[in-house]
């Protein structure tokens, strides 16, 4: 049917919602080579100075020519300064003879006859002989200072080379590092166990600024922002400027803004950004289903005295289901339009409240610093006696892990000890001519340090009965084997056998898979879990890694985020069964985090809300009783409610079904 519909002075808006969370500023590092991963030396949420290495790669090759290369350097400069110091002890005797000879010659000179005869043939032998002496001082001194010349050229030139060989091993060996450029708290790592392969110049690890706060959207192209009528953020109802920045990429992958000092927002939180592209207030406008076109001409039929008139007319900005008239047609004309009925049962007063979204799953612990315990013994037969502790068990510092025994090699033992008794008396021997055995008697007490700690250690490998845990931790992984092939008591260990797995406990997460990326730093976690007694326990905890839209692919990876608790709660995790599915599952955990929460703001009920062609409208009672639909800018919505980012106010009256 048709019916006709007034021309009526409505708001029309055209506008693009981003939302966009408070992130710190981010650096991001790889390996500029490909390396083996070892270890995670910091952890997400962990503060960092500048300089602090984040992940090791292996670089025990690395170590080792390093560690050979620094004693090299060290003995060469003892030998060289002992060298030094011997020749400068010999230098001043040869000077001291030097000028005693040069003294005698000058003196004797005054004493020579001043005419021929026996006595000046006398004085001219001896005078012959001091001058000798003299020339021949003089030499040896001047050999003396040649060779020392020689020898501390020589030595520079050989430590220096040494100097850049080190230079070049470190940095090679910092190439095997992440190390953090900044002051600030790790965000995100790459999760990987020990071993695996990292590929070179993609992003591993990233280091934030708190301090420096700005608001992060998935990527709006740059002419929308650059030519939109208004840009501006909500923050709990109220409306704040903000400043674009560009990433000066062909392609961004994310869009940055900052917001005013007087804008207070918390890192993670959820902030609404308003691009209006178009915006018209109180404008005239009519349905756009009321609009013909007939060529390049627009126009509306007009309802007067009961008859159609043809007018035609100029049309200006439009929305979903309105346009705005710029002239032909004045308010309260009657326009001809498909039937659309305002039909209500009821109306509501507009108020302000809140809407929150909530991210709900569950989660599983999550280790990224761990390491085996392995068999210390190195000398002697070290047996397997009986194992301590069980899967996911907390255990403290200096608490027994398994228990050994170890049969002593008394034959090697008593080697050792007569080889020091042999040295000693070597070095006794010695010690009666201190001055002439200087470097040998130095060399013979290293080498008995070097015996004495040798024995040292094998003794307390022979005494050994216990391996204990090294710090607080959870024990994670057991290589006990299996069935048949497990291993018992009186089982033979080799030094170095890989036997559990202990986290630090206070190193320890939730893992949660977020593929969508809606996690980030700063969001506040409830987590529910039962504990080793089946009892119910609700905590806290806070999500230390940062959402999608603030990283690169490589390292927002498959999607996860990690959720940092207490160590006490860790350790109470470890122990729970919540949510297992079999003897292997983990122990699963619910996890609650308010993602999105915008206070102070206008709600909308969802069956207040007409759609048409992307538009939301209400139909809106005005002050003379009449009802029109009219547009809103909807920021967001829960289950119950929109709320309102521009175009209604608190206390207008709008109709309900």
């Amino acid at each position: 049917g048709e019916s006709y519909e007034p021309v009526v002075v409505r708001n029309l808006y055209n506008a693009k919602i981003c939302t966009g969370i408070v992130c710190p500023e981010l650096e991001e590092y790889s390996l500029e080579n490909g390396m083996q991963f070892s270890a995670y030396q910091k952890l997400p949420g962990d503060s960092v100075k500048k300089g602090d290495v984040l992940l090791r790669t292996n670089t025990e090759y690395a170590d080792k020519q390093i560690k050979n290369l620094e004693e090299s350097i060290a003995k060469s400069a003892k030998d060289h300064q002992e060298y030094v110091k011997e020749a400068k002890e010999k230098l001043a005797k040869v000077q001291w003879d030097e000028n005693y000879w040069k003294e005698v010659v000058d003196r004797f000179a005054s004493q020579k006859p001043g005419e021929a005869g026996d006595a000046l043939t006398s004085w001219e032998a001896e005078n012959a002989t001091y001058e000798r002496n003299y020339r021949n001082a003089l030499i040896g001194r001047e050999k003396q200072e040649e060779a020392l010349k020689q020898r501390e050229e020589l030595y520079a030139l050989d430590s220096g080379y040494q100097q850049i060989q080190l230079r070049r091993l470190r940095e090679n060996r910092n190439k095997s590092t992440i190390v953090s450029q900044r002051d600030g708290i790790l965000a995100n790592v790459v999760l990987m166990d020990q071993g695996k392969n990292i590929a070179p110049n993609v992003p591993m690890a990233a280091v934030m600024n708190p301090n420096k706060k700005q608001v992060v959207c998935e990527p709006i192209p740059k002419e929308e922002i650059t030519k939109a009528k208004k840009v501006y953020a909500i923050v709990q109802g109220q409306n704040y400027e903000v400043t674009y920045h560009p990433s000066g990429e062909e392609k961004e992958t994310k869009t940055v803004f900052t917001l005013p000092e007087e804008a207070q927002v918390s890192l993670g939180e959820s902030i609404t950004i308003v691009i209006m592209k178009q915006c018209k207030e109180n404008v005239l406008t009519v349905p756009k289903d009321a609009i013909n076109r007939k060529e390049s001409q627009e126009y509306v039929y007009r309802m007067v005295k009961g008859e159609r008139v043809y007018t035609e007319v100029k049309v200006g900005m439009q929305d979903g289901g309105y346009v705005e008239i710029l002239s032909g047609l004045a308010e309260g004309d009657n326009v001809l339009t498909p039937k659309n009925e305002l039909k209500y049962k009821s109306t509501i007063t507009l108020a302000k409240g809140s809407v929150q979204y909530e991210f709900s799953q569950s989660g599983t612990l999550a280790y990224p610093s761990q390491e085996w315990i392995t068999c210390p013994v190195k000398h002697g037969t070290a047996y397997f006696g009986e194992l301590k502790v069980a899967m996911n068990q907390p255990v403290k510092k200096g608490q027994v892990l398994y228990t050994l025994t170890v049969k002593a090699d008394d034959v090697e033992s008593a080697r050792i000890k007569q080889r020091i008794t042999r040295e000693r008396q070597r070095l006794a021997e010695l010690q009666k001519k201190p001055e002439e055995n200087k470097k040998a008697i130095q060399a013979k007490q290293e080498a008995i340090a070097d015996l004495e700690k040798n024995l040292k250690e094998m003794q307390a490998d022979f005494s050994r009965k216990q391996v204990v845990a090294p710090y607080d931790g959870i024990v994670t992984s057991m290589d006990m084997g299996f069935w048949d092939n497990s291993i018992k008591e009186g089982d033979l260990l080799r030094y170095g056998q890989k036997l559990l797995v202990l986290a630090k406990q206070d190193s320890n997460y939730i893992l949660l898979e977020d593929k969508n990326g809606v996690l980030s730093y700063g969001q506040q976690a409830t987590v529910t879990y039962q504990d080793e007694n089946s009892a119910n326990v609700t905590t806290t905890g806070s999500v230390v890694t940062m959402a999608k839209n603030c990283l690169s692919k490589e390292l927002f990876g498959e999607g996860s985020a990690l959720i940092r608790v207490s160590p006490e709660d860790a350790a109470k995790m470890a122990g729970s069964k919540s949510g297992e599915e079999g003897w292997w599952g983990r122990a699963q955990f619910g996890v609650k985090v308010i993602t999105r929460k915008m206070d102070n703001v206008v709600l909308v009920p969802r069956s207040a809300v007409v759609a048409i062609n992307g538009s939301t409208y209400v139909r809106l009672k005005r002050e003379d009783g009449s009802v029109i639909y009219q547009s809103f800018v909807p920021g967001g919505a829960d289950s119950a409610n929109y709320w309102v980012a521009e175009g209604l106010r608190e206390g207008m009256e709008i109709c309900i079904e």
